[in-house]
């Protein structure tokens, strides 16, 4: 487990490498397509160059790697038999193949804009729908606006290291998104940017202030000593939200205000609209 941790760890922190692998199993309409098993029974998914899932065969409920395992950890108190769960994003399906797993009463909905990244998940990395499960295969912003309940959690798993869907990223998907959510419900994503400027996750960080009462940043601790890029998980609710972080070994931290502010002042991020969302100039290597 801990030798597997470690991989995922060094897979993590130097996806580019992965550029140079093994060609795409599938390629798609959207991305080059692999899955690479390091162990038997053990496989990772890698959208273009950027892994995006470590399914275990046996074992659906294990999380090796530490965003996952933190936004299981943040959800947890909004998940469970009767609850439901939105997902931007399917990829490797690590997060609703463990939900479906322990709690198969959970109501799922996964909307993935590539049908090919689901057969890749379901033939290569175990991925069997619950019953209580809906795939929708096309815009997870397009598929919001179709739920016809509230939902107690909504996951933002569409950011991919070569292209990022600007639509959500704005204020005004912001506001899509918590009028769907349940009173108390909770919006997570994960952002993979820039470890010591990430002007990019605090533009998106602002945008979901201007309709969140209550965001929060979290990120590895000894990624922020490093120079290169790393995934941030950000969390937005009109409840307060949890900023003291035990997960085994995970090094994640909850940014304090003064640290945001801090980072905020340096970087000057802006607030991401439909009408302005210059993703790509603030995704530049600094």
């Amino acid at each position: 487990m801990l030798a597997l941790s470690m991989l995922l760890a060094a897979l993590l922190a130097s996806w580019p490498a992965l550029a140079a692998g093994k060609l795409c199993d599938r390629e798609s309409d959207y991305y080059c397509i692999r899955v690479i098993e390091e162990e038997p029974g053990k496989r990772f998914m890698v959208l273009d160059h950027l892994v995006h899932g470590f399914n275990d065969r046996d074992d659906p409920s294990r999380l090796y790697s530490p965003y996952v395992a933190l936004m299981d950890m943040l959800a947890s108190k909004h998940v469970g038999p009767g609850k439901s769960a939105y997902f931007v994003g399917g990829g490797a399906y690590t997060l609703p193949r463990a939900w479906g797993h322990s709690h198969p009463k959970m109501r799922l909905t996964i909307a993935e804009v590539d049908p090919v990244v689901t057969e890749m998940a379901q033939a290569k990395l175990w991925y069997k729908p619950s019953d209580e499960t809906t795939i929708i295969h096309g815009d997870g912003r397009a598929g919001l606006r179709q739920l016809t309940t509230p939902q107690d959690v909504i996951i933002g798993d569409a950011f991919h290291d070569l292209s990022v869907p600007q639509h959500l990223t704005t204020t005004e998907f912001a506001r899509e998104v918590a009028d769907k959510l349940s009173y108390d419900g909770l919006y997570l994503l994960n952002i993979v940017d820039h470890a010591q400027k990430p002007r990019f996750m605090l533009s998106v960080l602002k945008s979901l202030a201007e309709v969140f009462p209550n965001v929060q940043v979290y990120s590895d601790q000894n990624a922020l000593r490093q120079w290169g890029r790393t995934t941030f998980v950000l969390a937005a609710s009109s409840q307060p939200l949890v900023t003291e972080l035990t997960i085994g070994t995970n090094e994640f931290f909850a940014w304090p205000s003064l640290m945001i502010a801090q980072f905020n002042q340096n970087l000057m991020p802006l607030k991401l609209t439909d009408d302005f969302s210059p993703v790509d100039r603030l995704l530049l290597k600094p």
